[in-house]
């Protein structure tokens, strides 16, 4: 399914940490409400718990997130599950993610610790996702240990500063490479094109950026303002 999914037209959107910032982040509500929007894609961000657990959560600490200035890693799922993100929704755990998205949408999963690699992908594999997943990361390594897993599963190279990594990303056989929307010009998407890589950005929140990283020919767009993305790509689409 996400081998189709990234060739829709007029562009792919992407629900930024599964609900943007119109519900709590990297949160089962956060996830449903990027679905029931209707995007393509919902990203999410995922740890460890100092117990193994695989969770979603973009930061390493919860201060931002949850008001504990502990990290991510240095508590028990148990411990956990008493926090709420911005006082409001559960932390969720990767395989509740899996089991909300099958079948709705495609997901990227954004590899933070790259030690988490080989667990995420089973995970993924014994969910029968392999289809409906591309693994992205910061980190060269998690891909190109993703790819050592299984050669056909789909990965992104992400970064955020110039010149850009299109080349690494081709030389460890990712699919897609994902800048930070204001580095992603038409040269460099082009150049992209040019090795077969697809090109998504992140995050664009205001229209007029959205409208102006199109024009630059990039086929993915990640926004926290998920409502606004989808309404622009139905527009587009002439619906």
């Amino acid at each position: 399914m996400m081998r189709e999914i990234l060739e829709r037209k007029p562009f792919v959107a992407v629900a930024h940490r599964g609900g943007g910032v119109e519900v709590a982040e990297n949160t089962i509500a956060g996830i449903s409400h990027g679905l029931e929007a209707g995007v393509d894609i919902i990203e999410v961000d995922v740890r460890s718990s100092a117990d193994g657990e695989l969770v979603l959560s973009h930061d390493e600490d919860l201060l931002r997130l949850c008001g504990v200035a502990e990290r991510v890693d240095a508590l028990s799922m148990k411990e956990l599950r008493s926090l709420k993100v911005f006082g409001l929704e559960p932390i969720a755990t990767l395989t509740e993610a899996l089991e909300t998205v099958q079948g709705r949408a495609g997901m990227f999963i954004e590899i933070k610790e790259p030690a988490t690699t080989p667990k995420i992908v089973k995970m993924v594999q014994e969910a029968k996702m392999e289809n409906d997943v591309c693994f992205i990361s910061f980190y060269e390594e998690a891909l190109q240990e993703v790819k050592g897993i299984d050669a056909t599963l789909l990965t992104g190279l992400v970064y955020s500063k110039p010149p850009g990594k299109i080349k690494e990303a081709k030389d460890i056989r990712a699919d897609l490479v994902l800048p930070y929307y204001r580095i992603a010009t038409k040269k460099a998407n082009d150049f992209a094109h040019l090795l077969h890589l697809g090109v998504g950005v992140w995050s664009v929140n205001r229209a007029e950026e959205i409208e102006k990283v199109l024009e630059n020919g990039v086929d993915i767009v990640a926004s926290d303002y998920i409502t606004m993305l989808v309404s622009i790509k139905r527009m587009r689409a002439g619906d």
